[in-house]
């Protein structure tokens, strides 16, 4: 008997070829259920991954370990990267509001699949401002580094929007420190993006992360207020008597 993968003579006992034997070996009996993992899980699972170690490499230093974060990674890994922190930012924000709100007004699981998909917005607001800015201050970045620059921004809005959430609206005191904290942090990581990711010059730089802020928040302003209406809950459900 030959080998049906390299036409080697197999073991006349076993039938197992001595030169790809653990390709020849027949399936057991659960071999047959078991199906390869789908294109799909395994990028989830490689993007979750990547974002694990870009978090760890920019987390204590946002202006070193960003850029090197993307230089490991690479453009089309990052975009994978960008859309985990994005993920990981709604649900925090979501957390934190589910928290802070009555108990007669929390989202059921329709309005929670709302909630994730309006939460999307920031994210895709933010991508599409830095892409215009590098696009209008010369920049030579690319959708990769747009997408990274946008989930690792909001990271840290996604934190604060989660702790405030655990602690309560009472300690206002903690609320603005933590807001201080993650409005520095965002504009530290905001300008490194463009400047060492993005490639705008350091003298444009500086007038393109306001320009960013502004643009994203506008582009925010203006698909909430299409989108809303829609996810507004019913007036039964904010008068339940």
């Amino acid at each position: 008997m030959y080998c049906e993968r390299c036409g080697m003579m197999t073991d006349a006992a076993t039938g197992i070829c001595p030169t790809c034997a653990p390709a020849s070996v027949p399936p057991g009996p659960t071999a047959a259920f078991q199906r390869p993992p789908s294109e799909l899980s395994t990028k989830v699972k490689t993007a979750s991954k990547d974002a694990k170690e870009a978090f760890k490499t920019f987390a204590t230093n946002p202006v070193g370990g960003l850029p090197v974060a993307f230089e490991s990674l690479g453009p089309s890994r990052a975009i994978g990267v960008g859309i985990v922190f994005g993920g990981v930012s709604i649900l925090c924000m979501f957390l934190g509001i589910y928290i802070s709100l009555p108990s007669f007004i929390r989202p059921d699981f329709g309005d929670s699949l709302k909630f994730f998909f309006f939460g999307a917005v920031p994210f895709v607001s933010i991508l599409l401002a830095s892409a215009g800015t590098r696009k209008v201050f010369g920049g030579a970045g690319s959708i990769g580094g747009d997408s990274l620059i946008a989930g690792a921004s909001l990271l840290p809005l996604g934190f604060l929007v989660l702790i405030s959430g655990v602690l309560g609206l009472a300690n206002v005191e903690i609320w603005v420190f933590l807001f201080a904290f993650v409005l520095c942090y965002t504009i530290l990581m905001l300008y490194t993006g463009c400047t060492r990711i993005s490639g705008v010059a350091e003298s444009k730089a500086a007038f393109a992360v306001p320009v960013m802020i502004i643009l994203s928040g506008w582009l925010t302003k203006i698909i909430f207020g299409a989108m809303l209406p829609s996810f507004m809950p019913s007036p039964t459900k904010l008068l339940p008597f």
